[in-house]
């Protein structure tokens, strides 16, 4: 039996023109997914736009616009929770600008350090975990912290000094090399917390930004580990192939945050003994400081 393709007769009996044209036909799917996806993120980011103009949210993240550049030329230390962190010499942060993000408070490492900004863009900590923001809010009076415009609602309706609280907006799809991280404005979603303080810093200018307690392992650990774990960790609830494709998404994000990053000549290190996270150059805290 042969086959017309673009003029050209083809045997469709031959077995390995057979896979050839299989293979062919799997990627141009492959791209026509990509492609409509695409597409449909560049909709939903016109219409996110469009739609945070006219909110009442523009207005809460305004004064963010403060942040831009208020460390430029400087460098940061943003500290994941992953369980590498509890190895990690604190004495040599000890003068340097750090982000904590999540439940770091519950790990040793703050009683020697404090963290001069906080990250809660985890939709967990305006949900079920509003208890766990109020205890990290409260421990840490001195820190600036960023949460989630989502936030918003639940923290200005409590009896507490709110002045060291900002609030970003998180709606635009991250696609492609596509990033938007101006802190005034509606921002890139962040698959996870790190990503967050990444955009953040680069919107305050930093030059350098260093990389601990990232440790990137959640696909390969059946347990759901953390620096601040006391005792064994807890079984993860989710399926392993959920973790995988979660951290291929992120893996993605991370990829555009390094070209963005390149092209304004910043560099970014991954300095997290063991990480699977490969995005960045790496360089280990004790060739740093």
């Amino acid at each position: 039996m042969m086959l017309n393709f673009e003029g050209v007769q083809l045997d469709a009996t031959d077995k390995k023109l057979k896979k050839q044209l299989w293979r062919c036909l799997i990627l141009s799917k492959a791209l026509l997914k990509e492609k409509l996806d695409a597409n449909i993120y560049k909709l939903h980011n016109v219409i996110s736009n469009i739609l945070f103009l006219r909110s009442k949210h523009r207005q809460i993240v305004r004064p963010n616009a403060q942040f831009r550049n208020i460390h430029f030329g400087k460098r940061c230390f943003i500290l994941g929770t992953g369980p590498s962190l509890r190895n990690v010499n604190t004495n040599l942060l000890k003068n340097e600008i750090i982000f904590g993000v999540n439940f770091l408070i519950r790990s040793d490492v703050i009683s020697r350090i404090t963290p001069q900004y906080y990250c809660l863009c985890d939709p967990v900590f305006h949900t079920t975990q509003v208890n766990g923001t109020l205890e990290i809010l409260s421990a840490l009076p001195k820190t600036t912290f960023f949460l989630n415009i989502k936030a918003y609602d639940i923290i200005d309706g409590l009896d507490m000094d709110t002045k060291n609280i900002y609030y970003q907006h998180y709606d635009l799809a991250q696609h492609s090399d596509y990033i938007r991280l101006d802190m005034s404005k509606n921002m890139t979603a962040p698959f996870n917390v790190v990503i967050a303080c990444i955009q953040n810093a680069i919107y305050m200018g930093f030059e350098e930004i260093y990389l601990l307690g990232c440790d990137f392992s959640a696909f390969i650990s059946s347990k759901n580990e953390h620096c601040y774990d006391k005792g064994d960790a807890p079984d993860r609830k989710e399926l392993r192939g959920f973790a995988l494709k979660q951290s291929s998404l992120e893996s993605f994000y991370h990829y555009a945050l390094a070209k963005y990053a390149s092209r304004n000549n910043i560099r970014i290190y991954n300095s997290t003994p063991n990480s699977f996270l490969d995005a960045y150059e790496r360089k280990s805290i004790e060739e740093i400081t």
